[in-house]
């Protein structure tokens, strides 16, 4: 999912993909919202965000209208084609960063290696870094293979009720010193695995 590139000339845009994904996710159930609060929710500016939005527009993503912003069918499909929703989620001594957000992606756990390259592009992308889980034969696994099961069963029930996670999903965490760059990290990490399934 790489829909959007900087401009080869002028000033660079000051979001990305992540904050296309983000959208998508709350605008997925149907809302009907304003550019104000889409700014407050990407914590973005308001002249970055009007910008993004007008993009995704171009991309048949977004509609416009008078009463507020909705998704169209097209961007539907494309948040639907990535498998990925956001969570929200704090595992306290499993992340680092006291800010955390959650990504789950659907049937990419066979794709998690040992989680070093989530937590590395959640460094890269300003993050404290990334943990990540996926399930297995009904396991909770945080990578590269500690059972939370058999570990620490309680908050391995818990994790899994809260994201609704199913046998073949990975969960990856991000975890920053704010909100912004915890979904940053995350959803950065979530996107590097969606490009190589």
């Amino acid at each position: 999912m790489l829909f959007l590139n900087q401009p080869r000339f002028g000033p660079s845009y000051k979001f990305d993909d992540t904050d296309l994904f983000t959208i998508l996710d709350l605008l997925h159930v149907g809302k009907r919202v304003g550019r104000g609060r889409i700014s407050n929710h990407l914590d973005l500016g308001e002249g970055s965000t009007r910008k993004l939005v007008e993009l995704m527009r171009d991309y048949d993503m977004l509609k416009i209208e008078q009463p507020g912003i909705t998704i169209t069918r097209f961007g539907r499909k494309v948040y639907d084609l990535t498998g990925m929703r956001l969570v929200d989620i704090n595992v306290p001594g499993h992340v680092i960063g006291e800010c955390q957000t959650g990504v789950v992606i659907k049937n990419v756990a066979d794709k998690v290696g040992e989680g070093i390259e989530q937590r590395n592009t959640g460094i890269k992308t300003g993050g404290y870094g990334c943990t990540t889980w996926f399930v297995r034969n009904g396991d909770l696994i945080m990578a590269p293979g500690w059972n939370m099961h058999e570990e620490n069963p309680e908050l391995a029930c818990e994790i899994m009720d809260k994201c609704e996670l199913e046998e073949g999903d990975t969960l990856i965490v991000g975890g920053a010193d704010s909100v912004r760059k915890a979904r940053v990290s995350a959803v950065s990490a979530a996107l590097d695995m969606f490009r190589v399934t």
